[in-house]
């Protein structure tokens, strides 16, 4: 989103709001949770004294303007926040440095947009899904009304509270639920798990579950992609007949993932996808063997490498028979490592129960082996197919250097790559924007590339 990259400022404050007695240095800064204008200053120039936070709600900026005044023989430039309506407007007034004058003044006005932009869409929003359950309960037989009343009327009352989420369960109420079967075929004396979605297009999306996932963690894009084959092919050690794996390395995955290719058969064109830094790996691993079948890619949250924090990290994690009582601090820590900020409490509570059943052998061979070990910055410079990045832009795993240090890696003609709103697990948390970029991604004829 614009503006997040930059939001603090080292400022003077000069004159104009009667709550700072003194001109006075401190930090300005952007407050997008709480959607406020901040001056962060202590009550005196002692280290000691408290720090006090004088701040403007967003909404009551009507415009800011560069000024300028000249004192003897030097000229000092400042910064006008135009503040709150007639007769109580205060034009509180900051002075940055010249270099940075502009671009808070940018800052500023492009926060205010984003946050009026949200206003705007969640009004909106909740219109919407209130007229959308009216419309699906009148085209319900009287009988169904009747026995849908009492759980709908509970919804609807505590729609002031939170009316985009209690909408949408309204109507994921009012709606069948798909079914979707998981198949199990045995393949090189291992039986994998897997689930088909096959209408017999020319092209076949293969999506490999992520690390600790589940195929079903997966179903929520279905409903995004229905004119394309879809194949989930869960992984060892996550989604298998669980006593026959004894190695997680790297060669094994691929090993696999090359065996169910050659099950499913070489009718159609094949378009791989994978999730996460674990995923991503094996991928870039298996494209090294120019598979002729393999037509596109897709990495949805992945990586060259793991970044140095993760190496360094990995070193300090206890030895495997110390594990089990160090996963639960680790168990605690995910949610606000893996999800953003506003995903829905029912999402990361089924995932992480989950993904923390990971047999420790697992861990162990994932985490110390080969997810530290593998670094494919000199393989991709030759990938001979177009690949699709998609990253959250509230990903805590993913540095943003390393996001452009893949773009600059891939050949220009190659690659198309987005930044959508999520965490990590965006895949979970935003469905619909991932399956409806996917799909364009797959349809799109020729080799032209999206930058956004």
């Amino acid at each position: 989103m614009p503006g997040r990259m930059s939001r603090e400022w080292l400022a003077k404050y000069i004159s104009g709001d009667s709550r700072i007695k003194q001109e006075r240095h401190g930090i300005f800064r952007l407050n997008y949770d709480k959607k406020r204008l901040e001056f962060a200053v202590q009550t005196s120039e002692r280290d000691e004294s408290p720090l006090i936070v004088v701040s403007y709600p967003v909404q009551y900026l009507k415009k800011v303007e560069i000024s300028s005044h000249r004192s003897l023989i030097k000229r000092y430039h400042y910064l006008e926040l135009y503040m709150g309506d007639d007769p109580n407007e205060m034009i509180p007034r900051y002075s940055f440095s010249l270099n940075d004058l502009q671009e808070v003044k940018i800052k500023i006005l492009e926060f205010q947009e984003e946050i009026q932009s949200l206003e705007i869409s969640k009004v909106s929003q909740s219109d919407i899904d209130i007229l959308e359950i009216i419309s699906k309960l009148l085209a319900k037989p009287v009988s169904q009304i009747q026995s849908l009343f009492e759980d709908v009327t509970t919804h609807l009352m505590s729609l002031r509270k939170s009316s985009k989420k209690v909408g949408e369960k309204i109507i994921s109420s009012l709606e069948l639920k798909p079914t979707y079967e998981i198949k199990e075929v045995e393949i090189c004396s291992r039986k994998v798990r897997y689930y088909e979605h096959n209408v017999n297009f020319s092209q076949t999306l293969v999506i490999l579950s992520p690390i600790g996932g589940k195929i079903q963690h997966l179903f929520s894009l279905l409903r995004h992609l229905t004119d394309i084959n879809v194949v989930i092919m869960g992984q060892r050690g996550y989604e298998s007949s669980l006593n026959q794996d004894k190695e997680f390395k790297l060669k094994n995955y691929v090993k696999d993932l090359e065996d169910f290719l050659d099950f499913l058969g070489n009718k159609h064109e094949i378009i791989l996808a994978a999730h996460s830094i674990f995923s991503a790996i094996i991928l870039e691993k298996f494209l090294e063997n120019q598979n002729n079948n393999i037509t596109k890619a897709i990495l949805i949250s992945g990586l060259h490498r793991a970044p140095d924090n993760f190496r360094k990290g990995v070193k300090a994690l206890p030895p495997l028979q110390m594990w089990g009582p160090f996963k639960g601090q680790i168990k605690r820590m995910a949610p606000k490592i893996l999800f953003g900020k506003e995903t829905d409490h029912e999402i990361i509570e089924t995932f992480i129960t989950d993904a923390f059943q990971i047999k420790n052998e697992i861990y162990n061979q994932i985490f110390r082996d080969f997810l530290p070990r593998f670094d494919y910055s000199k393989k991709l410079h030759h990938i001979k197919i177009p690949i699709l990045l998609l990253w959250g832009n509230e990903d805590q795993l993913i540095p943003s250097d390393l996001k452009t240090e893949m773009i600059d890696i891939i050949p220009t003609s190659k690659i198309s790559y987005k930044e959508l709103l999520g965490g990590h697990m965006i895949i979970l948390e935003n469905p619909s924007l991932i399956g409806s970029e996917i799909r364009r991604f797959c349809l799109r004829k020729g080799r032209e590339i999206s930058i956004e």
